[in-house]
């Protein structure tokens, strides 16, 4: 499914050496409120997120009632796994985000079955 490979992309950069968190997070939570157009950027740039998420449900054959949804648990998930593998460490945060995806896709596909 062409959606999962979202989450071994995420699991790569966790294990990289320049890893230091998704710098559309750390602005918002250092300056967002204090500089508006930084989180209207942010803002932006989840919602192009969420929109490329559609697109590839939508290549994983995800029926077309589901897709929105499931963009937005996947950008939830995706959130996650960042934070989680700045703060804890990169070692399990991909691994278990692409098992979570999996469960997420497979149950959108099968949804309309």
């Amino acid at each position: 499914m062409p959606a999962l490979a979202v989450f071994d992309a995420l699991d790569s950069w966790f294990h990289s050496p320049v890893f230091r968190g998704c710098a559309y997070i750390n602005v918002s939570v250092e300056i967002g409120s204090a500089i508006p157009l930084a989180q209207v950027a942010v803002l932006r740039h989840k919602d192009r997120t969420r929109r490329w998420l559609r697109e590839l449900a939508e290549r994983s054959a995800v029926p077309a009632s589901r897709r929105e949804q499931l963009a937005a648990h996947l950008m939830l998930l995706i959130e996650g796994a960042i934070v989680t593998a700045f703060v804890e460490g990169g070692d399990q945060a991909g691994v278990r985000a692409w098992e979570a995806a999996y469960v997420l896709l497979d149950a959108a596909v099968q949804a309309e079955r």
